[in-house]
C-alpha cells in the first residue's frame, strides 16, 4: 500500500506520500499530527524518508509483539 503511493518512484515515501496513501488506499483521513506520529514510527533512522527496509522492520517488530501476546 505505501509503495503504491510513491508518486515520484524513488523507492521511498515521503510525509505526504504517506498521508495521501493512507487516505487514497486505505480511506483513512489523518491529521497532519497523527501523520507525522506515524511517519516517525516507520522512518526508523530518521532521514525523513520510509523505505522498504524500515517498513519491514516495523512490521516484523509488530508480529514478534503479536506472537508473544498469544503465548
Amino acid at each position: 500500500m505505501l509503495f503504491r503511493s510513491d508518486k515520484n518512484c524513488d523507492n521511498q515515501v515521503s510525509l505526504e506520500e504517506l498521508k495521501h496513501g493512507f487516505e487514497v488506499e486505505a480511506h483513512v483521513v489523518l491529521s497532519m499530527p497523527d501523520s507525522r506520529a506515524l511517519f516517525a514510527a516507520f522512518d526508523r533512522n530518521g532521514d525523513g524518508t520510509v523505505d522498504l527496509g524500515e517498513m519491514l522492520d516495523v512490521f516484523v517488530k509488530l508480529q514478534r509483539e503479536q506472537k508473544k501476546g498469544i503465548h
